[in-house]
């Protein structure tokens, strides 16, 4: 269809000067021309080259200060760091930037993880430290008033990577912006310091930079004292806010439990509230590693959402006993966008009945969608992986290869089906010409079949970058759940730590 641009004779009045009135939209642009001109004046006499780094010391966003940043310190050269910073970036306005304080030791593996589009768009920037803090010496790090001058933002998460972010919670970051410092509540039967203050963690924590240097300027830090419980006992001086335990409890638990926190900060001493934390919160599971969940299809979303194409769609199959959850859960800003799509079944098919579903082609008919990711609540995707889910496109079917040993002598050992990837037109076609065997789990009998119909099935050696089940491979775009020994599942945890959500046996 051609665009018309339509001009419309009118009779022209030219304006009365004595009526002429000056809005506040074009004094902002007299203002800024002005500016423009005044720049333009002072550098003409600047080499080029140093108005290139005017320039850039201008946009660039570690020059910046901001209302509100998320801060990480960290030093070690660990794999669970990607992870971390990935969940906090999703839950965070995307107005909040990320500094991450780092040292030489970990500077590549952060600038050349799934982080470094985030890093080249300005989202994330990194300062570089000469002296390295470890664990011990982080409450003198954090009671230095030079750290704090370094941190680019007034209001600042402060997170390490013993602390998540829960998608299930209905609170926000933004809820909390009052006060000036507020972390997890100590529970009391550990706590050993002054009872009154007991708000809270700084492992996960809200803080106002401006009183903590202000607080910092007024009396000395007493390093017989955690720097979290120092602040805590001594913020008022500054007239700090500090909220209550009842408020505090909610922006996150460590000893204190609450049903659906924010975040979560890792607590290795208690394990009174963990299995009912871990339903809540699916995440935590990044952070303890002791236990098992059911309850998380929020969660797996999430993670799937945040690793795919902006432009593809997500279409949930559900039935009428979780469309409540559903609809009224973290996923309601995503499904009222267009992004997620719901589809009621009125039939339901448990786990048992899954081969009888997937080989139904009127389920097939109903997926709105060519090339299909098909992911269950027992699979996840890996932040630190180099692979793409684009990379696979070539193939009609792709899952994570089987073992020999558990699968038997084959050539056809591509793959599970929980986290696959399918062609919905060779689908439909082999069910158009062959029936389903009951007799065959419906991945086994689709890598068995699909070449009937011309199906392109991916190789061994390919499968496993696209997905880990029972073959080991180091850096997969997915797992799905690992029946494997610790051994493996140790390994796999340093590369894709997302996969202790969805681990069978738990591995400390």
């Amino acid at each position: 269809m051609k665009r018309i641009l339509t001009l419309t004779k009118t009779h022209l009045k030219l304006p009365n000067i004595c009526e002429f009135r000056v809005d506040k939209r074009t004094i902002k642009i007299i203002i800024l021309l002005t500016i423009f001109i005044i720049f333009i004046i002072i550098t003409s006499n600047i080499s080029l080259s140093d108005r290139k780094l005017i320039i850039k010391n201008i946009t660039n966003p570690a020059n910046n200060f901001y209302p509100c940043i998320a801060v990480l310190v960290e030093f070690r050269t660990v794999d669970h760091i990607i992870a971390i910073v990935h969940n906090v970036n999703y839950h965070i306005p995307s107005t909040w930037p990320i500094q991450i304080f780092h040292g030489k030791y970990n500077e590549n593996l952060i600038k050349n993880s799934t982080l470094a589009p985030l890093i080249a768009s300005g989202k994330i920037f990194l300062t570089f430290m000469e002296q390295v803090y470890d664990r011990a010496r982080t409450n003198q790090l954090f009671t230095d008033p030079k750290f704090w001058q370094r941190v680019r933002g007034e209001k600042v998460l402060l997170f390490q990577i013993d602390s998540v972010m829960c998608s299930n919670s209905p609170h926000k970051i933004t809820d909390f912006l009052q006060y000036d410092y507020i972390g997890a509540p100590w529970d009391l039967s550990f706590f050993s310091f002054d009872k009154q203050y007991r708000v809270g963690n700084g492992g996960f924590s809200l803080r106002s930079r401006s009183k903590i240097l202000a607080l910092l300027a007024l009396i000395s830090y007493d390093s017989r004292i955690p720097e979290d419980v120092w602040y805590a006992q001594n913020l008022h001086r500054v007239n700090g806010s500090i909220p209550s335990i009842e408020i505090a409890k909610t922006f996150s638990v460590e000893s204190m439990y609450y049903a659906r926190p924010l975040g979560v900060h890792r607590f290795p001493w208690n394990c009174r509230f963990r299995a009912d934390l871990a339903n809540t919160c699916p995440e935590s599971m990044l952070i303890m590693s002791d236990f098992r969940i059911n309850n998380r299809i929020i969660t797996i979303v999430q993670n799937v959402n945040d690793h795919i194409p902006s432009t593809w769609s997500i279409q949930i199959f559900h039935g009428k006993d979780n469309e409540d959850l559903i609809k009224n859960s973290t996923l309601a800003p995503l499904i009222a966008s267009g992004k997620i799509l719901l589809t009621l079944m009125d039939q339901v098919y448990d786990y048992a009945r899954t081969n009888e579903l997937f080989t139904d082609p009127k389920f097939w008919q109903r997926v709105r969608g060519e090339k299909v990711l098909l992911f269950q609540i027992d699979s996840i995707m890996c932040s630190n992986s180099p692979h793409k889910i684009t990379d696979f496109f070539q193939y009609d079917f792709i899952g994570a290869p089987w073992d020999p040993s558990w699968f038997g002598p084959s050539e056809h050992l591509v793959g599970n089906g929980g986290f696959s990837l399918r062609s919905r037109s060779k689908i439909l076609a082999l069910l158009s010409v062959s029936p389903w065997d009951k007799e065959t789990q419906e991945d086994v009998w689709y890598s068995l079949n699909l070449h009937r119909v011309n199906g392109l099935i991916a190789p061994v050696n390919i499968a496993k970058t696209f997905s880990v089940e029972t073959v080991y491979y180091e850096s997969p775009l997915a797992v799905h759940r690992l029946p494997v020994n610790c051994s493996i599942l140790t390994k796999l945890f340093k590369t894709c730590p997302e996969a202790r959500i969805v681990a069978m046996e738990q591995c400390t």
